[in-house]
């Protein structure tokens, strides 16, 4: 615990203007391989179809969860994205990036106000493998111990546990994406 705050809660600061330009930076790289193979997708169906749309996918799982969740999102509009677009971006509702056990453990603890390594005192098992990982957090399988607060013996029950620091970049995410469409919007050009 943090001046009697769970460790999951320490991230509600807003941004300083040196860590949204190291993002935007960050997301540059990520985007780079996207937009200077777009041309070559443009005029090459093949490579569209077989090789940019994965590309596409893997840039967004890569990007953070504000980028997932739109490719989730965008997996289901056939309406306005092309097939196999959507086939690509609808492996992230089930390829979301894992954080480590670790991770999971802490958060865990802190949340129940357990000490270090106090896990097993409320969990007579938890698997450090997840069952699944979204855009916003991860699910594990846990059987709470019969002593624990009156629960039945053998209880399983879902555990399911923010990925680290997401709620920063969400944040920070969505003041980058504003700033773009606000300087989108400033340009005659694109009026």
């Amino acid at each position: 615990l943090h001046k009697g705050k769970p460790l999951h809660l320490i991230d509600d600061t807003p941004p300083s203007f040196l860590a949204l330009c190291l993002r935007s930076i960050k997301l540059g790289i990520y985007f780079t391989p996207v937009l200077s193979t777009a041309w070559i997708a443009c005029i090459s169906p093949k490579f569209c179809d077989q090789t940019w749309y994965k590309l596409v996918a893997t840039c967004l799982a890569s990007s953070g969860p504000a980028f997932i969740k739109w490719g989730q999102w965008a997996s289901t509009r056939e309406d306005m994205f092309p097939e196999k677009l959507c086939v690509a971006l609808g492996q992230l509702h089930n390829e979301a990036p894992s954080h480590s056990w670790q991770f999971t453990q802490r958060m865990v603890e802190s949340s129940l106000g357990l000490p270090p390594g106090g896990l097993l005192g409320v969990f007579e098992s938890f698997d450090e493998t997840p069952l699944a990982s979204g855009s916003i957090a991860q699910v594990h399988k846990a059987i709470l111990r019969a002593d624990y607060k009156d629960a039945e013996d053998g209880t399983v029950v879902a555990v399911k546990v923010r990925h680290p620091n997401v709620a920063r970049l969400i944040d920070m995410d969505f003041r980058l994406m504003t700033a773009a469409a606000n300087l989108a919007d400033a340009l005659p050009a694109l009026s």
